[in-house]
């Protein structure tokens, strides 16, 4: 449970350089004026449309991603103010 946040940043990072990268090649695309491009390697026609899907979901990851890594700081930092309220020591008057 403790390594959790680790995983999902993991696997988002993934989901986020892969949507990002996908993105980036749809976009050099030379598209036809009806939003087409032929692959003529893959032989598959390409819609104009799903580029931005890709850029979405990549923007969308990167969000995630500071949402959870903010979490971790905040965490780490409240851990790291409760050890030390721990181990300083008192002085009573």
């Amino acid at each position: 449970m403790k390594y959790i946040h680790y995983i999902v940043i993991i696997l988002v990072g993934g989901f986020t350089t892969l949507c990002s990268w996908i993105y980036i090649k749809r976009a050099n695309f030379d598209y036809n004026t009806q939003g087409k491009f032929l692959s003529p390697e893959d032989g598959v026609v390409y819609n104009e449309q799903a580029k931005e899907i890709y850029g979405f979901l990549a923007l969308f990851g990167l969000i995630l991603m500071g949402i959870i890594v903010n979490r971790l700081i905040k965490k780490a930092k409240k851990k790291e103010k409760k050890n030390a309220n721990k181990t300083s020591p008192r002085i009573d008057t």
